[in-house]
């Protein structure tokens, strides 16, 4: 084999064992929320881009490797954190890393379906992505984080709650309302 060609298989076998550039493209924080957030959350999840919605939201994506209780907890109260108390639309979102993409997993706002906003974190909506990674779905994940009053869940988490026995409102005393979507 030539010089060459070594190097070009190295690059394609280093390009494909960092999943095509994605597990280290951790982007800049583009404002104080998101700058806040990285901070609180370090290495744990990457700040992937953010854009503004169609109801004016402005929306912050980010990636995570790993998903467990405490990282949802924590990430739910650095999301309060960096908002304190900001009233303009917020939203939140968390996708899990897989190897050529994400998958979404869940995300959290300060607004309800009406557009009024809360004083905190008060929405949730947590999407079945089973299909990729079963134990990223489990709805116990959640039970660690406080203050949500309006939860939206795709069938297929609900039907995991149902068979694992989880009441949302166990979770959540002041939840106001429960969405089941199908999609």
């Amino acid at each position: 084999m030539s010089k060459r060609t070594i190097v070009i298989v190295m690059t394609l076998v280093v390009f494909i064992c960092n999943g095509c550039g994605l597990v280290s493209d951790d982007r800049k924080p583009v404002d104080d929320i998101s700058k806040k957030i990285k901070e609180e959350m370090g290495n744990d999840l990457f700040f992937w881009f953010d854009e503004v919605l169609d109801d004016g939201a402005r929306c912050y994506s980010f990636r995570v490797m790993k998903v467990d209780a405490g990282l949802i907890e924590d990430f739910y109260d650095a999301c309060n954190e960096a908002l304190n108390g900001e009233k303009e639309k917020t939203v939140f979102c968390v996708d899990y890393f897989l190897p050529g993409g994400g998958a979404s997993l869940f995300y959290l706002q300060n607004y309800n379906d009406d557009g009024d906003t809360y004083d905190n974190v008060s929405y949730l909506c947590i999407r079945d992505q089973t299909k990729w990674n079963e134990e990223v779905c489990d709805p116990s994940l959640y039970s660690q984080i406080k203050g949500i009053k309006e939860l939206h869940v795709d069938k297929g988490i609900q039907e995991k709650a149902d068979d694992m026995g989880i009441d949302w409102y166990s979770y959540w005393p002041d939840l106001e309302k429960v969405v089941v979507e199908e999609r």
